[in-house]
């Protein structure tokens, strides 16, 4: 099926955006961990926060919520994908889609996303996030909900 050039544009960032989102997961556990006042890994930190997808130095459309065990990434046009969080360390996590509520994305329900926190400056986030071969680093900032 043939897409054009617009849909296949969001269909593109929808998917940055998701594997952005699970990045900025990845970087919540490592500060987490390294923060002395923190008696928990990242996943505790992040857990009821909302992280936005930047796209260069400003916020982009697509953005997730992480609630206990549960990742869920939005994009403009809503709920795009439920994930499950599988916590490897402090500053590693695997995204397992459990369902893709957009079906023009390159995610499938059982595709995984892997997230390394690579670094956090303040409220930003930034990860590296691989899936379907593929690696790119990512940034999110971190808001309440």
């Amino acid at each position: 099926m043939a897409f054009s050039g617009a849909n296949q544009q969001q269909n593109s960032m929808a998917n940055r955006n998701f594997i952005v989102s699970l990045s900025c997961v990845i970087v919540l556990l490592i500060e987490g961990c390294s923060t002395p006042m923190k008696d928990a890994c990242a996943s505790s930190y992040m857990n009821h926060h909302k992280f936005i997808v930047l796209s260069g130095k400003a916020p982009a459309s697509g953005y997730f919520v992480i609630e206990d065990t549960i990742h869920l990434e939005y994009s403009s046009k809503g709920l795009y994908a439920e994930s499950a969080i599988k916590w490897i360390s402090c500053s590693i996590y695997v995204l397992t889609v459990k369902k893709i509520y957009d079906e023009n994305g390159i995610f499938q329900t059982g595709d995984t996303l892997s997230v390394k926190i690579t670094s956090i400056h303040k409220d930003t986030l930034t990860c590296d996030a691989s899936s379907h071969n593929r690696t790119f680093s990512i940034q999110f900032l971190r808001t309440s909900k």
